[in-house]
């Protein structure tokens, strides 16, 4: 048997432990969690592992013998999802490897290739944008895979993966967040300025048109993209992870994501 098999064999004994319930869902303090059990009693030596929970998933690090893997723990519809979303945005973006995919009636186990890059400091673009060797260089070459992207194939939708983090959101974030809070209240009358140019309406006026144009039903000009490019889902090498909402994205959305790197 070579490791390859070994390692399958020992995922599909994970499955099934995870199958059978024999882990809770609050399970992520390590050593002390069912779930750090469970992967023992699979994986037999495991020299690292970092684990948590994160929505009903389980995701973590997991280091056997001497190969580092990212490990997810899905329900099968998100697992499903996932492969389907990262099979489309690896067409044009750097991704880890997906190596392995075990699935059961109502789970799944993904198995990526652990990207070191993201250990050493500024390998995560959260860290580089804040570090004292930051440049435009490595900033650019992430960006060019957005050109890339624009290049190829656009779409006009009505939806796309990614709303969720902007129509899904505008109950909770505006109306009855920022609006609602009165700490902020001079921050709202603030005019607004972009590149040096001053509009007329303020800060709240533009809130308020955020909320009517997600009253609408709007047609968006979509592009492949990642979906969520949070600075810890992107790595300066580059490489690009976490694909739930990979897809054709809405490019407003994304600009406003990117826009939002500046801050």
């Amino acid at each position: 048997m070579n490791y390859s098999d070994a390692i399958i064999i020992k995922l599909i004994k994970l499955l099934v432990l995870v199958e059978n319930q024999l882990y809770d869902s609050n399970l992520v303090n390590k050593k002390k969690s069912t779930i750090y059990r469970v992967l023992v009693s699979s994986f037999g030596r495991i020299d690292d592992i970092d684990i948590y929970e994160k929505n009903g998933c389980i995701l973590g690090k997991l280091k056997i013998i001497d190969k580092c893997f990212f490990l997810k723990m899905k329900p099968l519809k998100k697992g499903l999802l996932e492969i389907e979303n990262y099979r489309k945005v690896k067409e044009i973006y750097p991704t880890p490897d997906l190596i392995y995919l075990i699935k059961s009636s109502r789970y799944c186990i993904l198995l990526y290739n652990y990207e070191q890059s993201v250990d050493n400091l500024g390998g995560l673009l959260l860290d580089y944008l804040y570090s004292d060797k930051f440049n435009k260089k490595k900033l650019n070459a992430i960006l060019y895979f957005y050109r890339l992207s624009l290049k190829n194939k656009k779409v006009h939708s009505y939806s796309y993966p990614a709303e969720k983090y902007f129509k899904n959101r505008i109950n909770k974030r505006l109306k009855n967040g920022l609006l609602k809070d009165k700490r902020i209240k001079p921050f709202l009358r603030m005019n607004i300025s972009v590149n040096g140019v001053r509009y007329r309406k303020d800060t709240k006026q533009v809130i308020l048109d955020t909320i009517n144009y997600f009253r609408k039903r709007n047609k968006e000009l979509c592009f492949l993209t990642q979906g969520d490019p949070l600075t810890f889902n992107i790595g300066t090498k580059p490489v690009f992870f976490d694909f739930d909402t990979s897809g054709f994205n809405a490019l407003a959305g994304e600009a406003a994501y990117l826009y939002g790197l500046s801050f």
